[in-house]
């Protein structure tokens, strides 16, 4: 997928001297990692991972074929002002993306890089990649932020695993990006460019800032307001109708004649006419 890791080195160096450079052929994660490591801005990427976590600490295997990387950044708000920015991320995720390999990827609320590709059965939602952004340190005025990102190779659809504290939940099937249809230094553009993307959204990140990109994520998001879903939260299962996010990223859903808002990484959505 990328070049060998001295290539890489040499590349990110010249492109961003500001960050730490963490780079292994294999790791058990890479946000575990950064966690034990001084507190400067870094990247660590390794080729092969073997004890990545998710949403609600899913485990997240990545193959060496598959793009898997942390960033530690410093953001200039509190705790308290981080609304959105998880969304955001997703936004430059998929937006570097579909730049590169038109893909036609989308987001799937809070954090699931997704992609719908039709088959003889009707149209199945893929997934090709995820995030999840962790508290490193934090203080008054600002913190650092672990983002880590997981990007599946290859277009070998199979079956995600099925959630423990979740059964009744319906796994997405796994998909690839087809990054081994590009060849090395495309791909290795593709990894700066989203690099730089997200060093750049730690910069202006400020209070009230998703507020003003949400239409971003509205053009990506993989629902359409009116559309009818089934909202997973801690076991249980409801039906609503999606009313979309709100300007702090919050996921609205009508549910029994009543708009009920979420924001917990907890819950997971999925459509109805996949899964009844």
């Amino acid at each position: 997928m990328l070049p060998s890791l001295a290539v890489i080195n040499n590349a990110l160096h010249a492109s961003f001297p500001e960050l730490e450079l963490y780079l292994y052929e294999s790791l058990d994660s890479t946000s575990t990692f950064l966690k034990s490591q001084e507190v400067i801005p870094s990247l660590c990427y390794c080729r092969q991972q073997s004890a990545g976590y998710g949403q609600r600490a899913a485990n997240w295997q990545s193959g060496h074929e598959d793009l898997t990387f942390s960033l530690l950044l410093p953001f200039k708000v509190a705790l308290h002002e981080l609304d959105g920015l998880p969304q955001l991320i997703g936004v430059k995720v998929v937006e570097c993306l579909n730049a590169f390999y038109a893909l036609d990827a989308q987001l799937k609320w809070p954090n699931d890089v997704v992609k719908a590709v039709t088959s003889d059965s009707g149209e199945v939602l893929c997934k090709l990649g995820g995030l999840l952004v962790e508290v490193r340190k934090y203080q008054s005025d600002g913190c650092w932020l672990i983002v880590g990102i997981g990007l599946n190779a290859q277009n070998d659809s199979q079956q995600l695993p099925i959630e423990m504290n979740n059964p009744d939940k319906p796994a997405l099937l796994k998909s690839g990006c087809g990054f081994n249809d590009y060849d090395q230094e495309h791909n290795l553009a593709f990894f700066s460019v989203l690099i730089g993307e997200l060093c750049e959204l730690a910069e202006v990140f400020a209070p009230g800032f998703f507020s003003q990109q949400v239409d971003a994520f509205k053009k990506l998001d993989y629902f359409s307001v009116g559309q009818e879903l089934f909202v997973y939260d801690t076991g249980t299962r409801k039906k609503g109708v999606y009313q979309g996010i709100d300007a702090s990223g919050e996921l609205l859903v009508s549910i029994d004649g009543l708009l009920t808002r979420y924001r917990s990484g907890s819950v997971s959505i999925r459509p109805c006419e996949s899964y009844e």
